[in-house]
């Protein structure tokens, strides 16, 4: 709360700064240390910033040692105002707990309106003491699983002198890795563009719709003899790698070598495969503008929090929304690197090299989303296939 009271004390001095009230304020940053008693426990940072033509004074507090067994997230408090000739007039108010446990990640945002007479003055602190948000959400999200994966990996070479002027070295890499898996099953597997999906049944076929299927839908992890793992990689990646080095003559080498390298498929917990399995609740509250708060933090969620629907909803899940899954046709990343160089030894310990390294990326991730509604039918991409082609990079000869 230590940052709370510099950020008050600020706000109040740009009040107290007669009429040029723009040329009080400069953005500044302050970082401090929060203590009880004697004893250190956590660190706290307080910003003023400019926002198009608002202020924003921000705040965010981090607990530290034994502290941080009561409070391990984020405290944050976000206070945007403009600044009037005289004074300084809120806008809005927001406070995050900010708890790394999601399913209780509660923000609240506060305005004047509850606190004001017909629109008139209130202040944004005023609806905090009175405990009336304007607006808030608490999301329940399941998708905090327990996820794994298995990688297994072996690597064999040989070095072989040819003759005098020619040495090539050569190996292989084998590589296994499973796709994401959840222990409790709780993610999708990928999107089914055959099934039938229930709106085919509802919507009106009119218009671009006439004479055309519905298809499409979410598949889930281990419904209906679905996978349990994303993406489908291979079960054996094979990656050769090769070099070579050739003497000209006694001044001049050329060296050229390959190797074909499969990279790790970036996930992500929150856009990738969770969509059924996280549910956000929004506050019911009154019109700030017309009516008296409806709901305050005494009780803010009198119906308790809506639970996710999981693969319950099976191809309906996300209608209506946003659907993202990981494409279950990805392919395995995979980067082929190359290079050539001939070198020229010029005398006085000093050589020239001339060379090219050069990378082409396949099968490389890629996001996006389209949001699913009878309008559009069923359909999403997210973790598809691509192929792109990287700057040269620098790669081993040897490997």
């Amino acid at each position: 709360m230590k940052s709370f009271a510099l950020g008050l004390f600020v706000l109040m001095s740009a009040a107290s700064a007669a009429a040029g009230a723009e040329d009080a304020l400069a953005p500044f940053v302050a970082d401090y240390d929060v203590r009880y008693g004697r004893i250190g426990v956590g660190t706290s940072r307080t910003e003023l910033s400019r926002a198009g033509s608002r202020w924003v004074m921000q705040s965010t507090t981090n607990a530290s040692g034994l502290a941080r067994l009561i409070a391990s997230g984020t405290l944050k408090q976000r206070s945007e105002f403009d600044l009037l000739a005289d004074g300084p007039q809120p806008a809005s108010y927001l406070f995050d707990d900010g708890t790394d446990d999601t399913d209780h990640d509660v923000k609240f945002t506060f305005d004047r309106l509850f606190t004001s007479n017909r629109g008139v003055g209130g202040h944004e602190l005023a609806s905090v003491l009175l405990g009336a948000p304007a607006s808030g959400s608490v999301p329940f999200n399941r998708g905090n699983g327990d996820w794994f994966t298995t990688y297994y990996g072996a690597y064999v070479q040989d070095d072989w002198r040819v003759s005098q002027r020619l040495s090539v070295n050569y190996g292989v890499r084998l590589e296994h890795e499973d796709g994401l898996q959840e222990v409790d099953d709780r993610q999708t597997v990928g999107f089914d563009k055959t099934a039938v999906s229930p709106l085919n049944a509802t919507v009106p076929k009119t218009g671009l719709l006439a004479g055309r299927t519905i298809n499409g839908g979410l598949i889930f992890a281990g419904v209906g003899g679905a996978p349990t793992a994303q993406g489908n990689p291979a079960a054996i990646k094979v990656a050769p790698r090769a070099g070579f080095s050739y003497a000209i003559n006694k001044a001049m080498v050329l060296r050229g070598g390959y190797g074909l390298f499969f990279a790790p498929w970036n996930y992500s917990t929150t856009q990738h495969g969770q969509t059924g399995f996280s549910r956000t609740t929004a506050l019911n509250q009154s019109d700030s503008t017309t009516s008296v708060p409806l709901r305050s933090l005494e009780n803010p969620y009198p119906n308790g929090l809506q639970q996710p629907f999981g693969s319950s909803q099976g191809l309906l899940t996300g209608t209506g929304g946003t659907v993202n899954f990981v494409d279950q046709n990805k392919g395995d990343p995979k980067v082929h690197q190359y290079s050539f160089d001939v070198q020229r030894e010029l005398g006085g310990n000093m050589a020239l090299t001339v060379g090219y390294v050069g990378a082409t990326g396949r099968d490389l991730g890629f996001g996006g989303s389209a949001p699913v509604g009878p309008a559009r039918g069923l359909g999403a991409v997210c973790g598809g296939r691509g192929a792109a082609r990287g700057e040269p990079q620098p790669q081993s000869r040897a490997a």
